[in-house]
């Protein structure tokens, strides 16, 4: 509460298996296929103290209709709403206030879910706010045109994008990435859903 201290302010301080646990029962709720399965398969990641767990490896079936999070290339793809720019409004950075909470403006905390506008495809808070969780582990993007990347197939570090209200004008860019280990609960990191058709 912090960070985000009214009821319509994004969540924060989620781990990325928080993230997916949510997506599976949002789409049971609704009667939906969950996205995320189990692998069976383990694996060492590091907690917030730095500590050693043996953490759940997940499969993500794309076919289905229930909610899950969104690819890095989706996510930015929606953040973009068809600009090539460094922000879904150009390159303008004086207009960066009127669609984002970040150091600039956010007075050290969250802000209530679409209090800045939208960008041109109706999506509020896609610069800054939270980090938003992605599917994708951390790693270079491939060489050459790839259609729907899904990202690399492991790694040790998710894939987080948007800035969020601690970070600067730079942070907040289209094109600005971030990881941490999925384990990670920070102030400044939330979430996204997204769901198949």
């Amino acid at each position: 509460m912090r960070y985000s201290p009214t009821p319509d302010c994004p969540v924060n301080s989620v781990n990325w298996f928080d993230a997916v646990l949510f997506c599976n029962w949002l789409s049971t709720k609704e009667r939906r296929k969950p996205a995320y399965a189990r692998t069976g398969k383990k694996w060492k990641c590091m907690d917030d103290e730095n500590k050693e767990r043996e953490c759940d490896t997940w499969r993500c079936n794309f076919g289905v209709d229930g909610y899950r999070l969104p690819t890095e290339a989706e996510w930015e793809y929606a953040c973009r709403a068809g600009s090539s720019r460094e922000f879904c409004f150009g390159t303008d950075e004086t207009r960066l206030p009127q669609y984002a909470s970040f150091s600039g403006n956010s007075k050290h905390r969250a802000w209530p879910a679409g209090t800045r506008l939208p960008n041109a495809w109706g999506l509020f808070d896609m610069h800054s706010n939270v980090w938003e969780w992605c599917w994708d582990w951390y790693g270079s993007y491939l060489p050459g045109p790839v259609r729907d990347p899904t990202g690399p197939a492991a790694g040790t570090g998710h894939l987080a994008r948007g800035g969020a209200w601690t970070d600067d004008a730079s942070g907040s860019r289209s094109t600005h990435r971030g990881a941490t280990g999925p384990l990670g609960r920070f102030g400044n990191g939330g979430f996204r859903v997204c769901r198949g058709l």
